[in-house]
């Protein structure tokens, strides 16, 4: 928690249990966006940091698989937030993903 209390302050605790309890909820239990992605038309770069403390590898994965011609950029030495914590290497991988795609 003294992680998030760096951006979130005094509502910590507020932000965590919304998070979670938001997401374990039973009326999220079945949801997700496979439908939707797979309908995208625009080329998607799926960035993940590889030490991301509150996500999984997965979720870009997932992203990927159901995004046609969706790639992933998995950034090591990186957590939650990649744009902060590596901005040039990204802006670089950002840069040459698009210049492939044209």
């Amino acid at each position: 928690m003294n992680h998030l209390s760096r951006y979130h302050a005094n509502k910590t605790s507020w932000v965590l249990n919304a998070w979670v309890d938001t997401w374990l909820s039973p009326e999220f239990q079945s949801w997700n966006l496979d439908d939707v992605q797979a309908r995208a038309t625009a080329p998607v770069l799926a960035i993940h940091g590889a030490q991301d403390e509150y996500g999984s590898q997965r979720q870009p994965e997932r992203i990927i698989r159901h995004c046609s011609g969706g790639e992933m950029l998995m950034l090591e030495n990186c957590g939650h937030i990649p744009h902060r914590e590596m901005p040039e290497p990204l802006l670089a991988h950002i840069a040459a993903f698009l210049a492939s795609k044209h």
